[in-house]
């Protein structure tokens, strides 16, 4: 692809009309060619050229943001998602009992950490000077990643959860929704939040991955740690989902801790 073409279709995407892309596309090839050493007056003038932005709903907002984040999420996320959830399918219509469906809800909610992890750090992130110059707020740019990975393994997940129902009948849809949906949500926070504090995206999967082979090893009995893996533990999963999702995102987004990292 011809590198006016792809400016052309990342101006479609952001601005989400061909025909104010093609309006707005002479003059970002023009400042894309002005040399670094260059006048201010020159500058000035084909930035005063640019026309105002159009005034757009809150909910198109939104959409385009999402939209923009796609681009930034790396693909081999989409990809291990989708090929380890579609074996989970396959180990467990082989390996199937009537009274559980252990591969989907093993899998589940390592493939959500695993791609959570990913959405925060140097990797996927821009400069910080950068990313804190944007006019969109930083917290507002994480939730819009989380919702897209979270959102497409949680796709995956159901997509995963009605194949095994219609395939065997002994499954009732629900109880097997709930059995890794509670778990994914509390790794995925977990994982989010481990990612924002560390800016280390390969030890924010590790440790929720150890943390899951524990909790599913005889160590946990061992060492009489609680069953994060029964029902009567699900509330109390979610609240502590809820809590870790709420500090990345106030991690995330306050510029003085941007400012130690520069420092």
């Amino acid at each position: 692809m011809k590198p006016e073409d792809r400016l052309r279709r990342l101006l479609e995407e952001d601005l989400g009309s061909t025909e104010e892309a093609e309006a707005l596309f002479p003059l970002i090839q023009q400042l894309r060619d002005v040399p670094l050493v260059t006048t201010a007056p020159r500058l000035a003038a084909l930035v005063a050229e640019m026309p105002s932005a159009p005034q757009q709903s809150y909910w198109r907002q939104l959409w385009l943001i999402l939209k923009a984040q796609i681009r930034v999420v790396r693909r081999e996320i989409w990809l291990a998602s989708l090929l380890i959830m579609t074996l989970g399918v396959f180990v467990t219509i082989a390996q199937y009992q009537a009274s559980s469906a252990q591969a989907l809800a093993l899998l589940a909610p390592l493939v959500s950490a695993a791609g959570v992890a990913f959405i925060y750090g140097p990797v996927v992130d821009p400069p910080m000077e950068i990313l804190l110059s944007m006019p969109v707020s930083p917290r507002v740019v994480l939730l819009a990643r989380l919702t897209l990975v979270y959102g497409f393994n949680l796709a995956l997940g159901l997509a995963a959860s009605v194949t095994l129902v219609m395939i065997q009948s002994g499954l009732s849809l629900w109880p097997l929704v709930v059995a890794w949906l509670v778990p994914m949500t509390f790794l995925s926070a977990l994982a989010f939040c481990l990612g924002v504090f560390t800016r280390d995206p390969m030890m924010s999967a590790l440790t929720c991955f150890v943390l899951w082979v524990f909790v599913h090893s005889d160590m946990a009995a061992f060492f009489n740690a609680p069953d994060l893996l029964s029902v009567s533990a699900r509330p109390f999963l979610l609240m502590l989902a809820a809590g870790l999702g709420m500090v990345a995102l106030w991690l995330g987004g306050d510029e003085d801790w941007w400012v130690g990292e520069l420092a």
